[in-house]
């Protein structure tokens, strides 16, 4: 992902975060609202979806007679009997609470009421109206303020006007009422005559919870893509930050490159950018034309290559070859400067998995121009100071394998520096550290094998091995020297003025110098030869 796209998912969060927050506090709005909602239905209205019955139960022991009740001084039997209120909820929601008021039409007693506590009004409207709120299941006579007649029965007179208000019991079941349900409270009244309890009121409030409702489960859909895009967000924020995090670190090696070379750019092929990061780098060459990192690099550069070099530079920067080139760490291409000689670029791959196409790469020009030529008098003073066939010789003195292992190291120190390649040795334990032989062409012909090691490697390491092993008072030693450059897979004729040396050299030293190539695994140079242990 680029960073245009992370960008763009960066702003399409924002904008869902927004929506989310207003969906979220409007949907809190709406469902306080609709639990806030005062509902009320009168009598038994069973077109509501909730409603209550309040009536009269009609089995054989929920009425009865008080016998010779004493009534404004006459003896009169009382009537007395069970109502039962249901209330019906065949709501969506429940019924979080609820009360009744239910309103006297005529001469009665209340006497008792469950599973709640009634509020009762007595004497409304007469100027001695009191008001007492009672469990008339558990009472004690001395807590009654209301005017009552207690016979073993307590009996709260109530006249037209009058009014109970029933408070349902929590802990009883009374409230709250789930969704397509129904509960049942009672009373008991005593009348003489008739008694009219049609005239009720009940009040209540519906419940919704917060987590219900199409206006939750389209918080849950917008909420599930902002989490999925997070995701990826921080996925690809966390990737794109490693690999910047990677991309600084290796800025901060470029102060050790820049010694090295003299033109450094890093090339992002996902982004289409280009990075200058030599002190010296000229930013007006950013204004160059072309399409893409890779033909910009062509075009900064091309007026500086040689003619002859042109066509061999732009097919090594041919961005439609390129991926299929540069399967290697490194690749590099020389070239002719018109101002500077002789110049190298080579390409470095980082931010690449194994098997995959290069995603950013570093750019670099080196100029090889006094290496090129310090080679090239090398060899010639080589070529020049070796006598003719005929007259070559060898010396047979004390010498230290070891020491010509380090001098040739050092000789060749220089052109290896200039190339970015690292040398490195191994020499036997075991190798006695004298031995009887001729020093200097030993020195010679290693030495023209480091230099060609260094001609054939674009990047990485040089290896100068020796082994050795005892045998009959004399060592037999195997010179050996191995690049990671690359190889053509090929058996390949040994060639090359500094090889050619070496190989006359060994010629008359009674050895044979001989290569080995392998593809993609650099190649070989070695001999092996006797000598007499000092």
């Amino acid at each position: 992902m680029n960073r245009e796209a992370n960008e763009r998912i960066k702003k399409i969060l924002a904008i869902l975060a927004v929506v989310i927050i207003v969906a979220m506090i409007g949907n809190l709005v709406s469902v306080m609202s609709y639990n806030h909602k005062d509902h009320s239905v009168e009598g038994r209205n069973d077109k509501r979806a909730t409603y209550m019955d309040l009536s009269d139960r009609v089995d054989s022991t929920s009425s009865w007679l008080k016998r010779d009740f004493e009534l404004n001084g006459e003896k009169v039997d009382l009537t007395g009997q069970t109502f039962d209120g249901t209330l019906y909820n065949n709501a969506a929601h429940s019924v979080s609470d609820w009360t009744m008021r239910i309103n006297i039409n005529g001469d009665c007693y209340v006497n008792n009421a469950w599973c709640g506590t009634a509020e009762i009004h007595q004497f409304v409207g007469t100027g001695k109206e009191k008001v007492q709120t009672l469990d008339l299941r558990n009472y004690k006579l001395s807590d009654v303020e209301l005017e009552y007649q207690y016979d073993g029965d307590l009996l709260i007179p109530l006249t037209k006007g009058d009014y109970i208000i029933y408070y349902p019991s929590e802990k009883d079941d009374e409230y709250p009422l789930g969704a397509h349900s129904q509960l049942t409270m009672g009373m008991i009244f005593y009348y003489y005559g008739d008694i009219d309890l049609s005239d009720y009121t009940v009040d209540f409030h519906y419940y919704k919870s917060y987590f219900e409702g199409a206006g939750f489960y389209a918080i849950v859909a917008l909420i599930v893509l902002f989490i999925a895009l997070l995701f990826a967000q921080l996925i690809a924020d966390y990737t794109y930050r490693r690999a910047w995090k990677e991309m600084e670190i290796r800025k901060s090696g470029m102060s050790y490159l820049s010694v090295i070379y003299d033109v450094i750019y890093i090339v992002d092929l996902v982004n289409d950018e280009l990075t200058p990061m030599h002190e010296d780098h000229d930013p007006a060459r950013n204004v160059a034309v072309g399409e893409g990192a890779i033909a910009k690099l062509r075009e900064l550069f091309r007026p500086d290559i040689s003619d002859e070099y042109l066509q061999i530079c732009d097919d090594f920067m041919d961005p439609d070859t390129l991926q299929e080139r540069f399967v290697k760490d490194s690749i590099a291409c020389e070239y002719m400067s018109r101002e500077n000689g002789w110049c190298l670029i080579r390409l470095f791959a980082i931010d690449r998995e194994p098997g995959d196409p290069v995603r950013r790469f570093i750019f670099t020009i080196q100029n090889i121009n006094d290496e090129k030529i310090e080679m090239e008098r090398i060899e010639a003073d080589l070529a020049e100071d070796e006598p003719d066939r005929t007259e070559i010789y060898c010396e047979a003195a004390p010498y230290s394998i070891r020491e010509v292992v380090d001098k040739a190291l050092e000789d060749t120190k220089e052109a290896a520096a200039g190339s970015g390649v690292e040398l490195s040795s191994d020499v036997s334990p075991g190798i006695p550290d004298k031995l009887i032989g001729d020093r200097g062409k030993m020195l010679m012909a290693v030495s023209c094998m480091l230099l060609d090691a260094v001609r054939q490697t674009d990047s990485g390491s040089i290896k100068l091995s020796v082994f050795g092993k005892a045998s009959d008072g004399s060592e037999h030693l195997l010179v050996s020297v191995k690049d990671t450059g690359s190889g053509s897979g090929e058996a390949m004729p040994v060639s090359g003025l500094g090889i050619n040396i070496a190989s006359e050299i060994l010629s008359v030293m009674g050895s044979e110098l001989k290569m080995i190539r392998e593809e993609s695994s650099g190649s070989e140079l070695y001999f092996e030869i006797d000598q007499e242990i000092a």
